[in-house]
């Protein structure tokens, strides 16, 4: 499922398969006590994609976007912002499908008005 998400050529498959042997450690770690993977398993491994995924196109960010470049014009079809929006939107979809079974995440003020 990964793949799919982060439409990775054949070349990613190996980072993107570390990546989610670590999202799932990531995520088995901060399970709440007495609850184990098991008990919810079809959450866990959609988190652990969704997170893996993010954490593949953080890597693969710089190289990401351009289609083709002719003298001095490229053009684009992702820029870096579009690529940040959408790890942080799987980050957060992680998180809430997640939010039952494990311990609190990371604190941040997401949005501040002074």
């Amino acid at each position: 499922m990964a793949r799919q998400i982060t439409g990775a050529s054949e070349s990613g498959w190996e980072l993107l398969e570390s990546l989610c042997t670590a999202a799932m450690a990531q995520w088995e770690s901060r399970l709440l006590e007495g609850v184990e993977v098991e008990d919810c398993e079809e959450a866990f491994f959609c988190a652990a994609t969704m997170t893996a995924a993010a954490d593949f196109l953080a890597a693969w960010q710089s190289a990401a976007g351009v289609d083709f470049t002719a003298g001095e014009i490229s053009v684009k079809t992702k820029t870096a912002g579009d690529i940040a929006g959408r790890m942080a939107i799987m980050r957060r979809a992680a998180e809430e499908v997640m939010k039952s079974y494990v311990a609190g995440g990371d604190f941040a003020f997401l949005e501040v008005k002074g």
